[in-house]
């Protein structure tokens, strides 16, 4: 999803989460929008994921979308293996961290 669709689904958006991925033994993240009803959709840009090279990237524009929580989900290569099903985790709450910005 776009930048531009981000903003209205945020505004839109009852219940669920902003999630920042993180992928081991990688510096980049990406964003991801799950609802808790529906498809969860990753932050695009030109119709590509948008990665970021940092955090302070990420909380830039995730304040300017008007987001001020999000959880940082760190990812092993061996959930990475079929994208389409996402990841899966044996306890989940330790596998979401909160970030507060």
């Amino acid at each position: 999803m776009e930048f531009q669709q981000f903003l209205h689904a945020i505004r839109h958006l009852n219940s669920g989460e902003v999630r920042v991925v993180s992928h081991m033994g990688s510096d980049l993240y990406q964003v991801e929008l799950r609802p808790e009803e529906g498809e969860s959709s990753l932050l695009k840009r030109r119709g590509k994921p948008q990665l970021f090279r940092s955090l302070d990237a990420v909380y830039s524009t995730l304040r300017h979308a008007g987001v001020h929580r999000a959880y940082l989900v760190k990812t092993t290569p061996h959930d990475s293996d079929d994208v389409a099903r996402g990841a899966s985790y044996k306890s989940p709450m330790t596998s979401h961290i909160p970030l507060v910005f």
